[in-house]
């Protein structure tokens, strides 16, 4: 269920199903549960819940002695550890099961493309020449297991699966990339290794599923629009902890994404949003990024000077060189994209060099807007600062009116 994209759903069966085998003895069901866990964790942003499935799924697998099968746990790690910065344990998770992988292609135990397309994305964000192999070998691998099937079910086997679609994606633009290259002098006719080739993933964005509806925030979706559409560069949403910033923020993205398709091709899409009673909605303008939206998810990462990684990583971009910095800011020169940074806050304690990068970033990609959620400003000359506000209940509400508000359906 999550491999076909509802992933809130697989989520809730998963852990229904944690709860039954915790009753009984099976290590085999008891693992094959906690990868389950761990794939639909990880699908809603719930890493340090989904790094421990893995982490148990792994431990068990090594116990058994099963290297193969504990591949699948290890991609899963890996892609945790993408997420949050941390390229250098991504990509040992993806080093270590690289000889798995050539003795046991189907490596794995629910899924093995999943592997080789994680495998790839690390390979990639840390400048591994073995990027373009693993991303071949997994297309490769899924053309025979589909070639065994027929017609209808080799289009189901493609198409219906989401990791299957993606990987079938980012293997054919990257070798539209390469067909493009050696039409520019190359000699190869395939996919090849390549430290060079960028990943390009299937969608242009990262953003994570919400498990909740959005709601009592509409007059600050369209005010957070409108300032992103006036031009603001930098924008940072203030307030205390468990205010809704990551809420908004990710709000306002999917709402970029989801009014992206333009008819008229216009960088700006006029919108009218109703309202609620207790909070009509102004007119409003949502902005669209032709390179996409991106979520940097910030709350695992304390050194600032990991912070370039971090953002290379969450847009799947490969760093090359021993300057990070200085390698983001040529690979983001050209986009025209917002990114949204959340929890910022712990990257200000005692050190400016987390702020320091956002300036040097908006200063070397013009096209570079971004959205900023922290407790504290990050005293840039060029920020631009929106006080989340709390959402509540008019003093003089009566019990009926109280129920219909923002704040109380927060827990509907």
């Amino acid at each position: 269920m999550h491999y076909a994209g509802d992933a809130q759903v697989a989520l809730r069966y998963a852990e229904q199903a944690n709860q039954l085998n915790e009753q009984g003895e099976i290590l085999f069901r008891l693992v094959d549960t906690a990868l389950i866990l761990g794939h639909t964790r990880m699908a809603v942003g719930q890493w340090a819940a989904a790094a421990m499935a893995f982490q148990q799924a792994l431990a068990a697998f090594t116990e058994l002695d099963k290297p193969a099968l504990a591949a699948e746990a290890q991609a899963g790690l890996a892609q945790i550890a993408l997420a949050q910065g941390d390229l250098a344990s991504a990509q040992a998770q993806i080093v270590a099961m690289l000889p798995v992988l050539a003795e046991q292609p189907h490596a794995g135990y629910n899924n093995s493309f999943f592997i080789y397309l994680t495998g790839y994305h690390v390979l990639t964000a840390s400048g591994d020449p073995r990027a373009a192999t693993i991303l071949r070998q997994g297309y490769e691998l899924l053309q025979q297991d589909a070639a065994a099937l027929d017609e209808e079910g080799r289009r189901r086997f493609l198409t219906g699966v989401a990791i299957h679609r993606d990987l079938v994606a980012t293997y054919e633009a990257l070798q539209a990339q390469h067909d493009k290259a050696r039409s520019e002098g190359a000699t190869s006719d395939k996919v090849t290794d390549s430290s060079n080739y960028p990943a390009t993933p299937s969608s242009r964005h990262n953003l994570p599923a919400t498990l909740t509806p959005f709601v009592g925030r509409t007059r600050s979706l369209a005010e957070v629009l409108s300032r992103l559409q006036e031009g603001g560069r930098l924008l940072t949403l203030v307030g205390p902890g468990g205010m809704g910033k990551t809420r908004l923020a990710l709000a306002v993205g999917q709402r970029i994404l989801d009014l992206r398709a333009d008819p008229l091709g216009a960088h700006w899409d006029s919108i009218d949003e109703v309202g609620t009673a207790d909070e009509p909605t102004p007119k409003f303008q949502t902005p669209t990024f032709p390179d996409g939206v991106w979520f940097v998810a910030l709350a695992a990462l304390t050194n600032p000077a990991a912070l370039a990684t971090a953002i290379a990583s969450a847009l799947r971009l490969p760093l090359a060189g021993d300057d990070p910095r200085t390698a983001l800011m040529q690979l983001l020169q050209p986009k025209r994209l917002l990114l949204i940074l959340d929890n910022f806050e712990q990257l200000l304690v005692g050190s400016t060099e987390g702020a320091e990068l956002v300036a040097a970033v908006l200063q070397a990609a013009p096209g570079v807007q971004m959205l900023i959620t922290s407790r504290e400003r990050l005293q840039l000359r060029s920020e631009q600062l929106y006080q989340v506000p709390p959402l509540s209940v008019a003093p003089n509400a009566t019990l009926a009116e109280a129920t219909a508000s923002s704040a109380a359906r927060l827990f509907v």
